[in-house]
C-alpha cells in the first residue's frame, strides 16, 4: 500500500476493518514493519485498522529528505489526515518512531486520542538522562553515525554491523535476532538508503535553522512535554538507551499518561516479549 507523507509517498503494511479507529505504527533504526507483523495483526483482529509504514528514506519508501524527525512527524500528520475517518488516530512508535509520534502529537493533538512510545523518551527525560558515562557508553553508535566512516561501515558484510546492534541492544541470555535485523537490512537496499538513514542521526544535532518552516514547527514541538495521554514502555535490559533514562520520562508527560518497564525485554521489547508488549498497549488504547 502508498500512502502519502508529507511531500513523499511512503510505502506500507495495512490490516484490518477501514472502520476500524486507525492506528499508525512507525518503526525506528535499524528495523522495518515488516518486524512488527505480528503486532499489526492482532491490532487488526482487535477491530483496528492499521497502517505502518517504512519512514522515508528506508526502501521502499521514496527516499526524500529532510531526514529528520521533524520530517517524520509531518508524515506521520499527513497519514492521520488522510486515513482517519474520524479523528480518533492512536499512535504507535518506537525508536525514531517514538521521537516523530512526540511531535506529531505535540503538533496537532486534535487528530490523536492515544499515544504509545517505546525505548526512547520524550525530549525532556533524553536531555536530562544522557549525558552520564553510564548512558554515553551505550550512546557510541549515535557519535560513530555522526561520521563519514559509518557510510563504509554500516553496509560491510552484509550489513553485520546491524546484526550486532541487534544482539547489543537485546537481553544477554538472547542472542538469535536474525531474522529481524535480516528484515531491517532489505530497508538498506542502495547506498542512498544507508545515507538516509544515517541521516537521521546526523541531523539530531541539528534542531534548528530548517530551510522548511513547517519542519522547524514540528522540530519545536518535540522538545516539549507529551500533550496528550502517553504509554510510555521501555525493555528492562534496554542495551541502547537504560532503563534509567526511561524512568525519566514520566516528568515530561501529560498527568494521565502511564510508564510502565517490560521485563525481560531490550531496545526491541516487541520481538523479546510480544506478548506482555501487546498486552499492554491493547490494555492501553481500549481503556
Amino acid at each position: 500500500m502508498k500512502v502519502k507523507g508529507y511531500n513523499c509517498t511512503l510505502e506500507a503494511i495495512e490490516a484490518g476493518s477501514q472502520g476500524g479507529d486507525l492506528v499508525i505504527l512507525i518503526h525506528g533504526f535499524p528495523d522495518s514493519p515488516s518486524n512488527w507483523q505480528d503486532v499489526i495483526n492482532q491490532l487488526a483482529k482487535e477491530g483496528f485498522r492499521v497502517v505502518a509504514p517504512w519512514i522515508r528514506g528506508y526502501f521502499p519508501s521514496e527516499l526524500a529528505p529532510p531526514y529528520n524527525i521533524g520530517a517524520l512527524g509531518l508524515d506521520i500528520i499527513k497519514i492521520a489526515e488522510n486515513y482517519s475517518a474520524n479523528n480518533q488516530t492512536i499512535l504507535v512508535g518506537h525508536d525514531f518512531g517514538a521521537m516523530g509520534t512526540y511531535c506529531a502529537a505535540n503538533l496537532r493533538p486534535d487528530l490523536f486520542s492515544k499515544v504509545v512510545t517505546m525505548s526512547v523518551p520524550p525530549f525532556g527525560a533524553i536531555f536530562e538522562g544522557f549525558l552520564t558515562p553510564q548512558q554515553l557508553k551505550k550512546s557510541w553508535y549515535i557519535f560513530f553515525n555522526q561520521t563519514y566512516i559509518a557510510d563504509i561501515v554500516v553496509p560491510m558484510n552484509d550489513f553485520n554491523f546491524i546484526d550486532e546492534l541487534w544482539k547489543d541492544w537485546g537481553p544477554k541470555s538472547l542472542s538469535d535476532y536474525s531474522v529481524y535485523s535480516t528484515e531491517a537490512k532489505k530497508c538498506f537496499k542502495t547506498p542512498e538508503n544507508v545515507q538516509a538513514a544515517l541521516a537521521y542521526y546526523r541531523n539530531l544535532f541539528n534542531q534548528t535553522d530548517q530551510q522548511d518552516p513547517e519542519v522547524q514547527k514540528a522540530l519545536n514541538a518535540y522538545q516539549i512535554p507529551v500533550s496528550l495521554p502517553c504509554l510510555y514502555l521501555h525493555g528492562e535490559n534496554d542495551g541502547c538507551i537504560g532503563k534509567e533514562v526511561g524512568d525519566i520520562a514520566i516528568k515530561y508527560m501529560n498527568e494521565s499518561s502511564r510508564y510502565k518497564v517490560v521485563k525481560n525485554a531490550g531496545h526491541f521489547l516487541y520481538a523479546d516479549n510480544q506478548l506482555d508488549t501487546l498486552n499492554e498497549i491493547l490494555e492501553w488504547i481500549k481503556s
